[in-house]
Formats: structure tokens, sequence, C-alpha cells
């Protein structure tokens, strides 16, 4: 078995997950990363800018609880959700604009 060519290796894993699928539920983020990813990709694709305005100033009037988790605070007040790597936001906005 280990002695398999690595594209024997790869297609059992192929099948694996495959199989799993189904039994998987795939519409849910997994990690923080990937929910403040989506939501700043989602405001990118929507025409929104890199920033985000505090949602709910009469309940948060010093901005200090923004809802989106790994969202770095701007000097304007605003929030920038995953600022860490842009690019990949970006990425996912062409992808969220062009596949939906």
């Amino acid at each position: 078995m280990w002695g398999a060519p690595l594209w024997a290796h790869v297609l059992t894993l192929l099948v694996v997950l495959l199989v799993m699928l189904p039994v998987l539920d795939v519409h849910w983020q997994w990690s923080a990363d990937e929910g403040a990813v989506l939501a700043k990709a989602q405001q990118l694709a929507d025409g929104g800018g890199w920033r985000f305005p505090v949602p709910f100033p009469e309940v948060d009037p010093q901005g200090k609880w923004f809802p989106i988790h790994l969202s770095e605070r701007a000097a304007d007040g605003q929030w920038v959700p995953y600022a860490k790597l842009p690019l990949y936001p970006v990425v996912v906005s062409v992808l969220l604009g062009s596949l939906g």
C-alpha cells in the first residue's frame, strides 16, 4: 500500500472525500477566518470597499464590539475584516462575483 504511486494515493483520497460529501454539511464556515474572509469578499463583490462602519452605533456608540471576528479597527473608527491577508478576500470576491 505505501509503495503505491502518488496518483493512487490521490485517487483514494478523492474517493474517500466524495463518499463523505453527503455526510458532511459543507454549507457552513469551519473557522473564524472563513467567516471574516467571506464577509469581506461579499462586501468587495457588492462594491462596498474595504471598511465596514459600526453597524449599530446607537447600541455601541464607541464602536468597541464589532460583530465580525478577526477585524481590525481603522483610524477613522470603521472596521476592516480579515486585514492580515488582503489578497485572499479579493480573490474570493472575484469568484463570488463571477460564480455567485
